[in-house]
């Protein structure tokens, strides 16, 4: 528990057979398909919307480029309960469809499987796993609504690697500079409570994989770090060396301390907010507005490995670090979960905080990534039906109430529909009439991205 301290190119040419192939894609095999020619990325577009607390809305390009642990494996998904589903009184995050992958024999299959590595990774049938235990995690938690639940501390976890998903903040050339659409990952900014700067933060030699000279801790990375688990060799040589600038923190004038040269990074204060970079890429200009442009999510990793998330009005969101100080040289910058920006920042040492990396690609590699469609503030991130079965006689009637997440989500239609309106029929308002006796499905799906929820309905014979 921590303590806020203060507060350019053309538009998408892109054939339909590619865009229904990806723009909706969840995340799924080892293999990336190819880029197309025709796919032209952008940077983010910007519009005046009232109805955002930002005040605009903004759509960014997407690619898929990398792999990383994402999805967790399971054997029965109606047991589940690592990630908190909700209570008579706070809306859960759970989402069925990004959070799990449900397959009893593959889980068996990962539970008899021998030879991982000493990363805990293993391929399966051309598929890559990642097991982790509570221990392995940064901050494990058990019987925590808002932390990922390790019921105890021997058995493994299984997660899949899976396409990593990225925004375009800006294109230059062949140069884009990217950020992860979610969180992918819990680390320390730096393993000790002591002060520091970007520079020889273990975050840093972390997400780069550098030697135990690059650090203060005196941490060697070279065998367990982001760059060499996401990306492949040919990949590590599309990303190219970036010119880091670790500027003083805004308001409080800490020492920002030298500038580096990395290939992963994460994002200063002043790309997230303050200038018209910051404005470039998506984020509104004031530190303190809570920016919906400015929210992330987490996988089920980062989850599990510690990374806190959020019910109410900012479900499923999660604090994100930014590599430039706090108010103190012990502290580092972060983005809290309802979009603003805590710039007097967080101990270095922290433990339940995301990691969003970045980086620059060569993006004239074009076999090394996909096109991932768009993302936008304000987007559905699932829905949610108050029933998921019903028992109505024949004539009778009943209205099932949806509900769309999160509360600031834009697009709130939604369709209604029977698969077998002979026996149960739906309106638009979502009122199911009983018309013979069997077993219908009532689905309901956003406009926004086609998230779905069902209700099984059975009709019996009237009294």
């Amino acid at each position: 528990m921590f303590i806020r301290k203060s507060k350019r190119l053309p538009h998408i040419v892109i054939a339909a057979m590619l865009l229904t192939m990806t723009a909706w894609l969840l995340p799924g095999e080892l293999t990336v398909e190819k880029a197309e020619a025709a796919v032209t990325l952008k940077d983010p577009v910007i519009v005046k919307d009232s109805s955002m607390t930002s005040g605009q809305k903004v759509t960014w390009d997407c690619i898929y480029f990398g792999i990383y642990p994402q999805r967790e494996v399971i054997a029965d998904e109606a047991s589940y309960d690592a990630i908190f589903r909700g209570n008579d009184s706070e809306t859960g995050y759970y989402n069925k469809d990004t959070d799990v992958i449900e397959d009893a024999a593959l889980f068996s299959k990962l539970e008899n499987a021998t030879g991982w590595d000493s990363n805990g990774d293993i391929t399966i049938d051309g598929s890559k796993y990642r097991r982790m235990k509570k221990s392995d995690a940064i901050y494990g938690a058990s019987g925590s609504d808002k932390y990922y639940n390790w019921k105890d501390a021997t058995s493994y976890h299984y997660f899949k690697y899976e396409p990593i998903k990225w925004r375009v903040l800006d294109v230059n050339g062949s140069d884009a500079f990217l950020l992860a659409d979610r969180a992918l990952d819990d680390q320390r900014y730096n393993t000790e409570p002591v002060s520091m700067t970007w520079e020889k933060s273990t975050m840093r030699s972390w997400l780069n994989g550098y030697s135990s000279s690059e650090n203060t801790q005196a941490i060697d990375y070279t065998g367990n770090n982001f760059i060499n688990s996401a990306l492949t060799s040919s990949q590590r040589n599309a990303v190219k060396t970036a010119d880091v600038v670790n500027k003083d923190n805004i308001s409080y004038g800490t020492e920002g301390g030298n500038d580096t040269k990395d290939n992963v990074f994460l994002l200063s204060e002043s790309e997230v907010y303050n200038t018209a970079e910051a404005e470039s890429y998506g984020f509104v200009k004031g530190y303190n507005t809570c920016d919906e442009g400015r929210r992330s999510k987490s996988s089920t990793y980062a989850k599990a490995m510690g990374v806190r998330s959020n019910a109410g009005s900012t479900c499923g969101n999660c604090w994100w670090w930014l590599r430039s100080p706090g108010s103190y040289a012990h502290d580092a910058a972060h983005v809290f979960r309802d979009g603003d920006v805590n710039d007097g920042g967080s101990n270095v040492d922290s433990d339940d905080t995301a990691i969003r990396p970045a980086l620059h690609l060569d993006i004239s590699s074009s076999d090394l990534w996909s096109y991932a469609g768009i993302v936008y503030s304000g987007a559905v991130d699932k829905i949610t039906l108050n029933k998921s079965s019903l028992i109505l006689k024949k004539g009778a009637s009943e209205n099932l109430s949806a509900t769309i997440s999160p509360s600031y989500a834009t697009n709130r239609n939604v369709i209604w529909t029977s698969d077998n309106e002979n026996v149960a029929t739906v309106s638009s308002d979502g009122t199911v009439t009983a018309v013979h006796t069997g077993t219908a499905n009532i689905t309901v799906t956003t406009e926004d991205g086609g998230h779905t929820a069902s209700c099984a309905v059975t009709v019996e014979k009237a009294d």
